[in-house]
């Protein structure tokens, strides 16, 4: 996946297996997850909604 597009998966499907997939929405989603995460934060201080592996990997990166 280069970016040409800026393609999504559709995130109620299987889409953890793509090869790269979470790096490449790391790098696409980045500013838009860091505002989301300001917010997150004032409603979910201790991350107790937030627990999907897969989508805080988008969120923060690698491990």
């Amino acid at each position: 996946m280069d970016g040409h597009y800026c393609t999504r998966p559709h995130w109620a499907k299987s889409w953890e297996d793509i090869p790269n997939i979470k790096d490449y929405l790391h790098g696409l989603l980045k500013e838009r997850t860091e505002r989301f995460e300001k917010v997150r934060k004032n409603y979910d201080p201790n991350g107790m909604f937030f627990d999907n592996d897969s989508i805080r990997y988008v969120f923060y990166g690698s491990p």
